[in-house]
């Protein structure tokens, strides 16, 4: 028997050594409990979690390079990149032109408004000011 012989004999019988028998359910192996996603109550659970998770609201009012002031609430855990693409979306201003500072600090895309020492929750207003990128 050649070298070749070895290898395919060593192949085929490799397979079967490794097949593993078919497996029965149990019967109380139904399934994912769909219960937890039963009903509205679970989703208003869910919902409020992820509330919870958010943090409270933060209030910031933006300065537009225009001259017009434009105010919105945000989740504390929110990022800067989603300030952003909020006033790309409502108010017209092209994502990537866009510099925003709270009391005079650059905000930096990444960073969620908790990270950021300045935000202030509780009602209180954050003034950001937008200003754009030459091109």
């Amino acid at each position: 028997m050649g070298e070749n012989d070895k290898d395919s004999d060593y192949s085929s019988s490799s397979s079967s050594n490794w097949d593993a028998p078919p497996v029965e359910p149990k019967p109380s192996d139904g399934g994912m409990d769909m219960s937890m996603f039963e009903g509205k109550d679970r989703f208003e659970d869910l919902e409020k979690a992820e509330r919870e998770l958010a943090g409270d609201m933060v209030t910031v009012q933006f300065a537009l390079p225009d001259g017009e002031r434009v105010s919105s609430n945000f989740p504390h855990g929110q990022t800067v990149q989603f300030l952003k693409v909020w006033l790309e979306e409502n108010h017209k201003y092209a994502y990537e032109n866009q510099v925003l500072t709270l009391n005079g600090d650059l905000l930096i895309d990444p960073l969620s408004l908790n990270d950021i020492r300045g935000f202030k929750t509780g009602g209180v207003v954050n003034e950001v000011v937008l200003k754009m990128k030459e091109k």
